[in-house]
């Protein structure tokens, strides 16, 4: 696949006593990606915290962002002209 990725992952704790739940932040350039492929993204990375960390599928959070590759800063260019 195309493009530039970065994850970015933290965890939010609600203010009662309920365990922190992980909030995965995804961030690609607009170059064409499904609706498809970022529900496979979703699922592999829900899978692995469950996995890895034992966190629980219900509790995990994903936001994709897709930015315009003309906002994408990347070895000392935009990636309009990489990708």
């Amino acid at each position: 696949m195309p493009g530039m990725w970065t994850v970015l992952a933290s965890e939010v704790a609600p203010q009662s006593r309920r365990p922190a739940v992980p909030v995965v932040h995804v961030r690609i350039t607009r170059d064409g990606v499904t609706a498809a492929q970022k529900a496979e993204i979703v699922a592999d990375i829900t899978a692995t915290l469950g996995r890895v960390l034992g966190k629980k599928p219900e509790h995990t959070h994903l936001i994709i962002e897709e930015i315009d590759p003309e906002n994408w800063g990347f070895a000392q260019g935009l990636c309009v002209k990489i990708i």
